[in-house]
């Protein structure tokens, strides 16, 4: 069974609506069919101590294969008790596409009772004010390797109908830029793993798409009104080992002072 650690954040935004002060997340990506217990009992035990308002998964929900179907297995479990705990938010990563069955995987997460947003977005209301989280696909969604700006455009669309404080659910990390631009507040990323192996004072080694000693592996990053939330991931895909780079469960407090 692999152990987890959890990371604190809190994001302070004068734009957050005084309602969702204090409103909490549970940010988990990447677990490429990695076991944390029986059923996944441990990652379940984890965020349901943590006790969020949500719980948000930023991609890589299984690890490409031609068993989609088997693998999901590991995935139905977790999804079926966290559900319990809050509602479940759910964007596709590149290993979904990859697996060549995404529709299929879509429906079996529907089928649990998260709700998957594909270039989508969903309002939160609480206390009379409402957020909006963006929900966004991968770029191999748009049918070419690495169409950033076909995710871009998309997210440009979603944000042009948006008014107010919004979330962006994204796999990707490398396209920070992308949603400054498009006036994100706040981007919930996976993809990078922490790097895989992590060097101490230096950070991470090595991250799909960004390459060696990345720029955004993991943690908090802030530019303008923008921040993005990078989690480490669960699982492993490529290195079947981490090195000083424990599993992740990130947990976000937004705060409007």
């Amino acid at each position: 069974m692999g152990k987890l650690t959890f990371s604190i954040y809190n994001p302070r935004f004068s734009q957050l609506p005084k309602a969702f002060d204090g409103f909490t997340i549970a940010h988990i990506s990447d677990l490429h069919n990695k076991r944390f217990g029986l059923g996944q009992q441990y990652l379940c035990s984890v965020i349901s101590g943590l006790d969020p308002d949500i719980i948000v998964f930023t991609g890589d929900i299984i690890h490409h294969g031609k068993d989609a179907e088997s693998r999901l297995n590991k995935v139905r479990p977790f999804l079926k008790r966290a559900v319990k705990v809050a509602p479940v938010y759910y964007v596709t990563g590149n290993h979904e596409i990859e697996s060549k069955k995404s529709g299929y995987i879509w429906n079996a997460v529907r089928d649990c009772g998260a709700r998957v947003l594909i270039n989508e977005r969903e309002v939160i209301k609480r206390g009379g004010a409402e957020i909006s989280l963006l929900g966004m696909a991968d770029p191999f969604f748009f049918g070419r390797r690495h169409s950033y700006a076909a995710l871009e455009k998309e997210m440009k669309r979603l944000c042009n109908d948006t008014k107010g404080y919004n979330i962006a659910l994204c796999h990707r990390p490398e396209i920070f830029d992308a949603y400054i631009r498009c006036g994100i507040n706040l981007a919930l990323t996976g993809h990078a793993h922490g790097g895989q192996f992590q060097i101490p004072l230096i950070g991470g080694v090595y991250t799909p798409d960004q390459g060696m000693f990345p720029k955004y592996s993991q943690g908090s990053h802030k530019k303008g009104e923008t921040e993005m939330i990078v989690n480490r991931g669960l699982g492993n895909s490529g290195f079947p080992q981490r090195l000083f780079n424990r599993p992740e469960v990130g947990f976000i407090t937004l705060t409007n002072h």
